[in-house]
């Protein structure tokens, strides 16, 4: 009979914020799943870490051209792998993510406006149907027509140059990663 042994880890292998976490899957097991997503519809959709690390690295790398460390960057997304790659895309930036669910269409904006303004949100990442969705609001709306929007479904991974994951990236375990706007 076999016992699973432990090895202690070195202070240098220590996960210090959730981009080491990621930098280490990637590096142990880049063809494991890192997310399952099961739409309403039943439709499927998977990532490996080496996928999810080479998406986000692409975003990352398009936000590091449009923000600043510490800027923040509405996730105007529905829920499904182009979020969970944006939110990493974000990480890997330094970009505070601010998740906020997809207005209706043509409704809703009032709410997005309020949060942009008190978050100082200097930019969006969102996908096609979404922001075509914001037409009305986008009119109506001085804060949103003064983001910069992103489509990250339109950015292509295989775009992106280096490494998937930089483990040597120098995330600040204390920055904010995610910030959160509740209704109440």
């Amino acid at each position: 009979m076999s016992h699973p042994t432990s090895h202690p880890m070195s202070h240098h292998d220590d996960p210090t914020n959730l981009f080491s976490v990621l930098a280490r899957r990637v590096a142990g097991d880049p063809a494991r799943l890192a997310y399952v997503f099961e739409a309403e519809d039943g439709r499927e959709e998977a990532l490996t870490y080496e996928q999810l690390a080479r998406r986000a690295a692409a975003i990352a790398a398009r936000l590091r051209e449009t923000a600043r460390p510490g800027d923040t960057a509405l996730l105007l997304l529905p829920q499904g792998l182009d979020y969970i790659a944006a939110f990493w895309g974000c990480v890997q930036a330094d970009v505070i993510a601010v998740p906020l669910f997809p207005p209706r269409r043509n409704r809703g904006g009032d709410r997005v406006g309020s949060v942009v303004a008190d978050a100082g949100a200097r930019l969006a990442l969102t996908d096609a149907g979404t922001l075509s969705g914001l037409d009305r609001s986008l009119e109506d709306s001085p804060h949103l027509r003064a983001l910069r929007w992103l489509d990250v479904g339109a950015i292509d991974p295989a775009a992106s140059s280096g490494p998937a994951i930089d483990a040597g990236a120098g995330v600040d375990p204390d920055a904010i990663a995610f910030l959160q706007y509740t209704s109440g």
